[in-house]
């Protein structure tokens, strides 16, 4: 009868009400049958508003049953129809943006739920709601609470106990969330009067709705009873809350349950009962997995999986439980499914910082399972084992870069797509939306705070977009997905491109109870492990300093040299490597220092030219991974003197003036037969405009590593760029060098190395960059660039070529021993490729140069001759 009079308003709501009827798991299909079975596109608002509570019940009850991520999807789609299409008289807030808040925040995804909590509170604010403003402080503070911002998230509760009146109910979460971050800051005392006060009012009002808090609560009471060292506190709480879970079991999502099953275990652990641990573990995968079978299976298939924290947090448990159980072999079988889990979880991040989150957590996971191999790999001498601990280091390597890289490769290959182009545009639009709350935010106290919430809001509506055309994309091409660490051909693909560089990747990561170091070549993967740490953090921290001024290597040469053979030794780059190259993969506090600057055996004397400096014995490329290094590897292009674009702002009488960045354009000019924009010409729209027409990019100008609010930037002379819209570019220049100071520095973040420039320019495209790691020389920069420029187009080897550049600059006479320190030419490091390109030489100025000489001597020589045979007739 409504299809009939084309009443899609009432049909919408007919659906709605059918389901309710009968809110089942099973009835959920009457949202999939109403998507088939409605027969036009909507058009009224009034249709688009029923639509929108329809969308809310389908998110609501997906999430009751387990299924979080697509409730996510109902609710990013209400939001985004609710806000697109101007819609009222409807509390988006309460039935949409709350419960998408929360779900972000069950997944993981806490950049997102922290741009819509904040939404909402701004809202709040503006409409003078209290209970809304109430709500959105606590669920604020659960997210900063998530990532470890535990006093942000107790000043937060505070200022909501300030808010008139305060339900007793909410006041009940407020106590809650209040002991729970005091907990985590071992501030038991507090935590447990936090938790009494909760309980107590529990006691007065007994809400039957409240129960889900209370069994919250006693969770909380059996871990601080645990940190207490009262254990057999601890398991009483723990099983009183699940008592009253399981007598209550209506109020409880599925998820919850296998949560506070997972919470049991882990106290079973903790209380050295391991296998009553696996066993609790193992029931709560059957809250979470309806068809995991413990009895035939210790362990869930992947395939079952789905984006949920809680069998991640199982697996995590189980892995444990393993270790103590000295059972390496199904610990490391938990990591590895564990890895499985995590994938599905990041899958749904709408944003790169929830990943970076993501990534700092797997690296604890990730250093366990490589003291388990570490131990097995020395105890029997199995390489399979430091191959198969090479896959998990790479696991946690550069994630962010590596997902990019390979996700660019694939969509510069369908660029026509239609899909992919407006993916590409809206990455954009992204990058210029976060730039510009960026340059809001760096005003601090005069910050249009209105004005940031329209941009997150839009931020917000445009990832949501980025979801769906995502999911469309997937869709399309189903065999798109990225390379796995733990396949076999990923190894063998890395070994085959060492074999033909003849290179070896050292890689490190820096744990927090160990440094690991691998070592592979085209035939094998070597395993070590060095344990003081500490000592060799102390002293990579002690050379970097030596960076932070031009005196401080002149005025300490006894010591620098001490310190830079040490740290070699230490990473132990003073053995003998087979090949002449290296593929560096620093991680952590490795990041900071040039590996070309320590000495592979101690020195002798104070004349810097003559130090055994490891660029003397390799030449070096880093990279961020070496999964990055075979997945950025192309066929050689020629290298074509003609296409280099050269940025110099210069500064001219203005307390920013670079001396000498006149004198390395000319030396650069004098190489090449590009585009040079110099002085007023070098501003920030002209590089946009021309740096994807270019094979190389020179910049060389001011840049900062970000202070404060201030993100990592680069000057132009008529604007500043910053980091946040550089990650939106699309360049495909062969080679980026940015002659700046510490274009390589910036916040770093475990795994993923510095979130610098050149990590914001290799995010956009750049495979070979050179970039600096202080505040380099202006005058020994210029002599540098112009030695790397003539060495790079005599050989078309970028690599090579600033080794010798360095060689060059060390060999100089005429520069001074003091203006030899390695302050002034190891500033600047090459990431990329070993690759030798093809070198054009017709307009070569050496081969002129050359020819020239040449031609000279030999009219010198046949003018010599023509001279004695005309002296001997006469």
């Amino acid at each position: 009868m409504l299809r009939q009079k084309d009443d899609a308003e009432n049909y919408t709501y007919a659906f709605v009400d059918e389901y309710l009827k009968d809110p089942t798991e099973e009835n959920l299909v009457l949202f999939t049958t109403y998507e088939k079975e409605r027969w036009r596109s909507l058009i009224s608002r009034g249709e688009y508003l029923a639509y929108v509570v329809l969308l809310c019940n389908q998110g609501y009850y997906l999430t009751r049953y387990g299924d979080v991520y697509e409730g996510i999807y109902a609710y990013e789609k209400a939001s985004r129809l609710f806000t697109s299409q101007a819609l009222t008289d409807f509390d988006i807030i309460e039935y949409c943006l709350k419960p998408l808040g929360n779900n972000y925040s069950m997944l993981g995804d806490y950049t997102s739920a922290a741009n819509i909590v904040k939404g909402y509170l701004y809202l709040a604010e503006q409409q003078g709601n209290d209970k809304q403003r109430t709500s959105a402080c606590i669920n604020l503070s659960i997210i900063y609470h998530d990532t470890g911002k535990y006093q942000e998230a107790i000043r937060l509760l505070q200022q909501a106990l300030t808010m008139s009146p305060v339900p007793a109910e909410k006041k009940m979460l407020v106590y809650y969330n209040l002991a729970r971050n005091h907990a985590d800051l071992r501030e038991l005392a507090k935590a447990r009067q936090y938790a009494n006060l909760a309980t107590s009012i529990f006691r007065q009002h007994q809400w039957p709705d409240a129960l889900p808090t209370l069994v919250n609560v006693y969770t909380l009471l059996a871990a601080i009873s645990l940190a207490d060292a009262q254990s057999i506190k601890a398991l009483t709480w723990i099983e009183k809350a699940q008592t009253l879970a399981a007598a209550n079991s209506k109020l409880f999502k599925n998820r919850e349950l296998a949560k506070l099953v997972n919470t049991h275990a882990g106290i079973l652990v903790a209380c050295g009962q391991y296998r009553e641990a696996l066993a609790r573990y193992q029931h709560a995968f059957t809250w979470l997995i309806p068809q995991y079978d413990p009895v035939k299976n210790e362990l869930p298939e992947a395939s079952a999986f789905y984006a949920e924290n809680a069998i991640k947090e199982a697996l995590d448990g189980m892995a444990e439980a393993y270790t103590k159980l000295n059972d390496a072999r199904k610990s490391l079988a938990c990591y590895k499914l564990r890895f499985e889990a995590e994938d599905l979880l990041r899958d749904t991040y709408n944003y790169e910082e929830a990943k970076l989150i993501q990534q700092a957590e797997n690296r604890n996971v990730t250093e366990k399972a490589l003291e388990l191999l570490y131990v097995l790999f020395e105890e029997t001498k199995d390489s399979r084992y430091a191959i198969e601990a090479f896959q998990f280091a790479e696991r946690t390597k550069a994630m962010i870069l590596r997902e990019n890289s390979e996700d660019r490769h694939w969509r510069q290959r369908q660029e026509q797509d239609t899909l992919v182009k407006a993916e590409s545009k809206l990455r954009y639009k992204q990058a210029i939306l976060a730039s510009e709350i960026v340059t809001e935010q760096m005003r601090q106290e005069q910050a249009d705070v209105a004005y940031i919430h329209q941009l997150t809001a839009q931020q917000t509506a445009n990832a949501i977009t980025q979801k769906e055309i995502a999911q469309a994309l997937e869709k399309k091409y189903p065999a798109r997905m990225l390379a796995d660490s733990f396949q076999p051909e990923v190894i063998q693909n890395i070994q085959r491109l060492l074999q033909t560089d003849h290179a070896t990747v050292v890689e490190y990561f820096f744990g927090t109870r160990a440094l690991y170091i691998f070592r592979v070549d085209q035939n094998s993967v070597q395993m070590s492990k060095v344990e003081t740490i500490e000592l060799l953090k102390q002293n990579v921290l002690a050379l970097h300093n030596f960076f932070v001024n031009a005196s401080a290597i002149n005025n300490q040469v006894e010591q620098y040299k001490d310190l830079a053979f040490e740290v070699a030794r230490s990473l132990h780059l003073t053995k003998q490597v087979a090949t002449p190259h290296l593929i560096l993969v620093p991680d952590g506090v490795l990041n900071l220092i040039p590996f070309d600057a320590l000495l592979y055996e101690k020195a002798s004397g104070t004349t810097y030219q003559n130090f055994p400096w490891l660029l003397k014995k390799y030449t070096i490329a880093y990279q961020p991974s070496a999964s990055i290094y075979t997945s950025t590897a192309r066929h050689p292009v020629a290298l074509n003197r003609k296409s280099v674009l050269g940025v110099f702002p210069v500064f001219h009488n203005s307390a920013l003036q670079l001396d000498y960045s006149v004198k390395e354009a000319g030396d650069i000019q004098d190489q090449t037969d590009g585009l040079f924009l110099l002085n007023q010409a070098a501003t920030q729209h002209a590089f946009l405009e021309h740096a994807s027409q270019f094979q190389i990019i020179h910049l060389s100008t001011h840049a900062s590593s970000g202070t404060g609010a201030a993100p990592p930037s680069i000057m132009f002379s008529d604007s500043t760029l910053y980091l946040p819209r550089i990650y939106g570019l699309n360049l495909r220049a062969d080679l980026l060098v940015l002659s700046a100071c510490e274009t390589g520095v910036g916040v770093l973040v475990k795994g993923e190395g510095a979130i610098s420039l050149a990590h914001g320019f290799q995010f956009s495209g750049i495979r070979n960059a050179i970039f600096s790691l202080w505040k380099v020389n202006d005058n020994s920069t210029a002599t540098l660039m112009g030695n790397f420029y003539r060495q790079y187009f005599a050989s078309g080897n970028k690599a090579e070529a600033l080794r010798l550049a360095r060689q060059d600059y060390l060999n100089d006479e005429v520069i001074s021993n003091t203006s030899k320190s390695p302050y002034y030419w190891a500033g600047f490091v090459y990431y990329g490729s070993l690759e030798t390109q093809p070198v054009d030489t017709a307009f070569s100025p050496l081969l002129f140069g050359s020819l020239a000489v040449f031609l000279l001597i030999v009219f010198v020589v046949i003018y010599g001759i023509y001279k004695r045979r005309y002296n001997a007739t006469v």
